[in-house]
C-alpha cells in the first residue's frame, strides 16, 4: 500500500526528471546539464513515493521515512539524500513541491508546510522561510483531500468540495483574486463544489465543469489548455 497519494515510480518538474526502476534503482536527470547526459543514479530499497521540484527532491520508503535531496548535496555523478534533523508528522499521505516550498498532506487531512516563502507559499500567515513542517492552521477545522502545488502557490480540495489557495498570484491563478500574493489559505472558486484540483507553473484547474484560472487558458466544454507554460 502506498504511503503517498503519488506514482511511485517518477516524477518530474521543470528541473528534474526522477525515475525509480524494478531493481531498486534511483535515476535523476537534471534540466540545467547537457540534453543527453548520462542520469545521476544510486540504489535505494522500498521506495514508494518520490516528488521533485525546483531546488530539490525528496523519496519516501515503506517504513515512513523521507529523504531529502537537493542542490547542496549532489557530488559529482553521485546522488546523497539524507534524512531531515526535524520529525516529520505522522502518517504521510501526500508530498507536493513548489520552486522551493514543500507542502504536506496526512491522512487525516492536515496540511503541513515549509521552505521558501517570500510569496506566502507557506499558507502561514507571513513571508518568513521555514526549515521545518509547520501546520497550516487556517484550514485545520477543513479535512483537506487533495493539494496542488505550482510553482509558487498552492490550493487544496477539501471533503465538502470547497477549494482553498494561497500563494503567488500574479497571474491570477488562484481564481480571480486580486491581490499579487495572498499568506494565508482563502476560500476561491464561486459557489459550486469541486471534485478534483490541480496546478501547474501559473495556473489552476478545479474539476466540476471544468474551470481554469490563471494565464493563456483557452476552455471548452470539458477541458482547459495553458498555451503558454
Amino acid at each position: 500500500q502506498n504511503l503517498m497519494n503519488l506514482h511511485p515510480a517518477y516524477s518530474t518538474s521543470l528541473r528534474y526528471s526522477l525515475l525509480y526502476t524494478d531493481d531498486s534503482r534511483l535515476c535523476v536527470w537534471d534540466g540545467t546539464q547537457t540534453v543527453n547526459a548520462e542520469p545521476y543514479s544510486c540504489e535505494f530499497k522500498g521506495v514508494v513515493g518520490v516528488a521533485t521540484g525546483g531546488l530539490h527532491m525528496l523519496v519516501l520508503t515503506q517504513d515512513g521515512t523521507v529523504f531529502v535531496q537537493g542542490e547542496s548535496h549532489s557530488q559529482g555523478k553521485s546522488l546523497v539524500f539524507r534524512t531531515p534533523s526535524f520529525k516529520f508528522p505522522p502518517e504521510i499521505s501526500e508530498i507536493l513541491i513548489g520552486a522551493d516550498f514543500t507542502i504536506l498532506l496526512t491522512k487525516r487531512g492536515h496540511v503541513y508546510s515549509w521552505g521558501g516563502n517570500s510569496n506566502g507559499q507557506l499558507g502561514l500567515g507571513d513571508q518568513k522561510d521555514r526549515t521545518k513542517p509547520a501546520q497550516v492552521t487556517n484550514i485545520a477545522d477543513q479535512k483537506v483531500l487533495k493539494v496542488a502545488v505550482g510553482w509558487q502557490h498552492a490550493v487544496v480540495l477539501t471533503e465538502g468540495g470547497d477549494l482553498y489557495g494561497w500563494g503567488f498570484n500574479q497571474h491570477k491563478q488562484l481564481c480571480g483574486e486580486t491581490e499579487q500574493f495572498l499568506t494565508s489559505p482563502r476560500k476561491i472558486g464561486n459557489s459550486r463544489k469541486y471534485i478534483d484540483v490541480c496546478a501547474t507553473t501559473r495556473l489552476s484547474l478545479q474539476k466540476e465543469g471544468i474551470s481554469t484560472a490563471g494565464d493563456s487558458i483557452n476552455t471548452n466544454n470539458s477541458a482547459g489548455k495553458q498555451n503558454n507554460s
